[in-house]
């Protein structure tokens, strides 16, 4: 769980106020030493001068470099938002992961298409359907999957012009989500979809409608039109 203090303006204070980290760190906690995992706290930046001024978000992802390079070949990782919280009676995810790049499928088609739109820029070449996009609040993935893992850490620190401007706009397209998604499904990564329950971004579900799922259908076929 990743808890670095941000200095961007990207969101108005009460956002940047990371209090109510400490529920969720809480909830983890108790669940990991139930099932004999280890609990990480990121506080600060880490890496180089190289990679100083990237964001939390994309910060995060250098755990998983450290962590991973010297680990035993079974080692698993689940790279979690400060937001999240786990019920008490979750199974263990690991278990169900098994050595899989897993994560949960995001349902916000219309939220999707729109951010994959944004990024697609950087991957001229990478088709990423917004049905087959994961959310990245909740990410357990092995050893295996170091060079995918390396591969975003390089791009983001390659692309931090780029990326930090696109970043601005955040709440609108968010941050090292999509840029994620590209990278995997660049490198051929299959994505081990868990149920939607592994990963829910409201207590009560909010129903899309017709007209969101209406609209990512729309957007879609006029993408198709103009390729074509």
């Amino acid at each position: 769980m990743t808890v670095i203090p941000t200095e961007t303006e990207r969101d108005p204070p009460a956002r940047r106020d990371l209090a109510y980290a400490r529920y969720g760190q809480a909830t983890w906690e108790w669940w990991c030493k139930r099932h004999n995992a280890e609990f990480v706290v990121l506080k600060e930046p880490l890496g180089s001068e190289l990679y100083k001024d990237l964001w939390p978000t994309v910060q995060r992802w250098i755990a998983p470099q450290i962590l991973l390079r010297d680990a035993a070949p079974d080692t698993q990782i689940a790279l979690v938002d400060a937001d999240t919280m786990i019920r008490w009676d979750t199974p263990d995810i690991f278990d169900l992961a098994g050595q899989r790049f897993a994560a949960v499928q995001d349902l916000a088609p219309g939220w999707v298409h729109r951010s994959i739109g944004a990024f697609q820029h950087l991957f001229p070449n990478v088709s990423l359907p917004w049905w087959e996009y994961f959310n990245a609040g909740l990410v357990l993935f092995s050893k295996a999957h170091l060079p995918i893992i390396d591969a975003f850490v390089d791009f983001s620190q390659r692309n931090w012009p780029v990326l930090h401007e696109l970043f601005e706009d955040a709440l609108a397209i968010g941050t090292d989500q999509t840029p994620l998604n590209f990278i995997v499904r660049r490198e051929g990564c299959p994505v081990h979809f868990l149920p939607p329950p592994f990963n829910l971004l409201n207590c009560v579900p909010r129903n899309f409608g017709v007209t969101e799922f209406a609209a990512a259908s729309i957007l879609g076929f006029e993408t198709l039109q103009k390729r074509q």
